[in-house]
């Protein structure tokens, strides 16, 4: 199914009235002999444009405007059907309704970990072992993946807002992974820098009453709602995704989720047991990988993988040495790649440089 979401602003009800108007005039109200009332409707936008975006930079602001707009034109493409799910609790619950709220957040869990079991069966026939690739052709064409594509329309009954903290962190990460994966199977992998963002944009599952698509989960919902790049928070002040985004971005995560790309972190399935320790056990391993952090200590330099730069703010406190603090303390004690990064932190040397090691963007096959 595909869905067009679009949300409410000045710039719709401004629209409307302008184009159902007949009172707006322009130098090419003449444009009927020419082109017809097409022609007309769009020689009207195009000369209508800037009183209309105006009084909505102004109100919403550039950034939020731009994403607004963005997002209308992009729109969803939801891959699992949506079920009704739980009522939320309303303000001010007397105690039995709180009473259903806990009920329905221990129905919500069970709900997601009744996923577990087959993300689990294509982990293990279709994923090499250490979660680097991913067998696309087999498991399109398997009995599992029809069967976990079955499964995924259940996530409609979920009510994310009434987990806790860390099951929600748990639950939207693996969601993140098997959407990619889901994802991948049915449109296969975008090839240039737009398609890319606009494909992370587009594909989506509808989780309880609303959509996350693949950028809602990473930046709306684990990054704690924050903006990337030239867009605003995707979660606007009137969003009720909001409730379900995390209080703060967790940059643990972004050793954790995967694109589909050669570059990404290996694809593994977190359990809400142990999670904090298997986030810190996969940026070990990602870091202990040159591939994406090598230091040499001879020409002061440390290369990081991009994913550093993209999201810096989200590592210590955003800047060179927090972000290299932040990844000495995520690398293992005895390791000598923590050893030299040491020595370049407290040395007397000169500053030290960060490089960015390009990202290998070709599917992770």
């Amino acid at each position: 199914m595909v869905a067009l979401t679009a949300f409410s602003t000045p710039i719709a009800f401004s629209l409307g009235a302008r184009l159902g108007s007949r009172q707006l005039t322009s130098p090419v109200s003449t444009a009927v002999g020419l082109g017809g009332r097409r022609a007309v409707l769009r020689a009207r936008l195009f000369w209508s444009a800037p009183a209309l975006l105006l009084p909505a930079a102004v109100t919403m602001g550039l950034p939020r405007l731009f994403t607004t707009i963005y997002r209308a034109l992009v729109g969803s493409r939801v891959l699992n059907e949506p079920v009704v799910g739980p009522t939320p609790p309303r303000p001010g619950a007397d105690a039995e309704d709180v009473e259903d709220a806990a009920g329905a957040a221990a129905t919500a869990a069970a709900a997601a970990g009744a996923l577990r079991g087959d993300i689990l069966a294509l982990h293990t026939r279709f994923l090499s072992d250490d979660g680097t690739s991913v067998d696309y052709e087999g498991l399109r064409a398997s009995d599992a993946f029809a069967s976990y594509v079955e499964r995924t329309r259940t996530l409609g009954a979920l009510s994310p807002a009434l987990l806790t903290e860390r099951q929600r962190l748990v639950l939207f990460i693996n969601i993140y992974n098997m959407l990619t994966i889901h994802a991948l199977c049915v449109t296969g992998a975008p090839s240039t820098s737009l398609g890319r963002l606009v494909w992370t944009t587009r594909m989506s599952y509808r989780v309880g009453d609303h959509v996350y698509g693949l950028s809602d989960i990473e930046n709306g919902v684990l990054r704690g709602n924050a903006p990337f790049y030239v867009f605003a928070p995707p979660f606007g002040p009137n969003d009720p995704r909001r409730e379900v985004a995390l209080p703060e971005a967790q940059p643990l995560i972004h050793m954790a989720l995967n694109c589909g790309a050669t570059s990404c972190p290996p694809v593994r399935y977190f359990e809400e047991d142990n999670v904090e320790d298997a986030l810190e056990a996969a940026a070990a391993s990602f870091l202990n990988d040159d591939a994406n952090c090598a230091v040499d200590v001879g020409g002061r330099t440390v290369w990081l993988s991009a994913i550093f730069s993209w999201y810096a703010t989200d590592f210590g406190d955003g800047t060179d040495v927090g972000v290299l603090g932040w990844v000495r303390d995520r690398l293992p004690e005895a390791s000598k790649k923590r050893a030299a990064l040491d020595e370049l932190l407290t040395s007397a040397g000169g500053p030290v440089a960060i490089k960015i090691i390009k990202y290998d963007w070709s599917l992770n096959t």
